[in-house]
């Protein structure tokens, strides 16, 4: 049983309803299209850099935005409709991001979009077709790959706080 904070990875499934044109830090500005989007980030710390913190972070309101992600959750034109993730005890957000590409046929629509630290083409990306099938098929990257998948079960998200620590349980 563990007993710390959660390490690992995580991948946000998103959708957005209607065109939405997002200003992402130094990347631009750009617009996204109508459907479904995966972001593919990783959680090694504690507090709010664990998997419980980052998670809590992303469906929470931000007051500030520091990662990328941050600009597009904040445009009001994106919705996060579900989570998985996975313990792990190294950075694999690169191979579940590429396994999720690979495996659902993925696009890269904003360049390094997430991975300025990586040479990956973006740790966001549009998934063809409905969203209905998101879910199932990021799971079944996760498994390719010998994770063991989890769906994120919390209670409705309030903003991490350093001074608080709330634990979300997954």
């Amino acid at each position: 049983m563990n007993l710390g904070p959660l390490k690992g990875v995580y991948t946000l499934l998103i959708r957005i309803r209607e065109r939405v044109e997002v200003e992402v830090g130094r990347l631009g500005r750009f617009s996204l299209e109508p459907g479904g989007y995966s972001y593919t980030g990783s959680a090694m710390g504690s507090g709010s850099a664990s998997l419980e913190g980052r998670i809590g972070r992303h469906l929470g309101r931000r007051a500030r935005k520091f990662w990328h992600i941050d600009h597009l959750l904040g445009s009001g034109g994106a919705e996060v409709i579900g989570v998985i993730c996975a313990e792990a005890d190294s950075r694999l957000e690169c191979a579940v991001n590429e396994a999720i590409r690979r495996s659902m046929g993925g696009s890269a629509p904003i360049p390094k979009f997430g991975s300025s630290d990586c040479d990956c083409a973006s740790h966001l990306l549009r998934l063809p077709g409905s969203t209905g099938g998101m879910e199932e098929g990021v799971m079944r990257a996760y498994a390719l790959l010998g994770l063991e998948p989890m769906r994120f079960k919390g209670a409705p998200p309030r903003p991490i706080s350093s001074r608080r620590h709330r634990r979300i349980s997954l």
